[in-house]
């Protein structure tokens, strides 16, 4: 004689989540995680200690010293304070399920790559967008932690009749 067992399953948290709904919870962590990068990361790269920290190429010594003489600072990616204004104006955040992206307004010369008389190649947008091996890390652990504070204030249930 063959015996019918009943038994049900209950998924409680992030397993309950349809793949639907995890992927939108992951765009929305990830586009925090950019808003979070434009307000403290972007800002660090108009420092003067920002020359050696994210490896900017060389300027010429003509360009420092009309720069200083012009305009009294030694900024890296700064020459009037056009780009920086523009940069950390205002940013479009847009994300999918696999990560965040963020648009700013920048200069016209910030989409070229330039090469200079002496041959050093200027990428001044790979510049204002580079982060050090340190604030990916950080970076990361944010969106982790983002993600587990989702998960546990996540109480949703879902239960499967077997």
């Amino acid at each position: 004689m063959v015996q019918r067992i009943r038994a049900k399953i209950t998924y409680v948290g992030f397993k309950s989540l349809k793949a639907k709904a995890m992927r939108a919870l992951v765009k929305e962590k990830a586009q925090e995680v950019v808003q979070w990068w434009w307000k403290s990361i972007l800002p660090r790269h108009f420092a003067a200690d920002a020359w050696g920290k994210y490896h900017y190429t060389p300027r010429g010594k003509k360009y420092q010293q009309a720069k200083r003489r012009k305009y009294g600072h030694g900024k890296p990616l700064v020459y009037t304070g056009a780009s920086m204004r523009s940069m950390k104006g205002a940013i479009t955040v847009s994300g999918t399920s696999k990560g965040g992206r963020g648009k700013m307004t920048a200069p016209w010369y910030f989409t070229r790559v330039v090469r200079t008389k002496r041959g050093r190649v200027l990428d001044k947008a790979g510049e204002a967008t580079a982060v050090t091996r340190g604030e990916a890390t950080r970076m990361a652990w944010m969106l982790s932690e983002l993600m587990g504070q989702a998960a546990a204030a996540d109480k949703s249930v879902t239960v499967k009749r077997l």
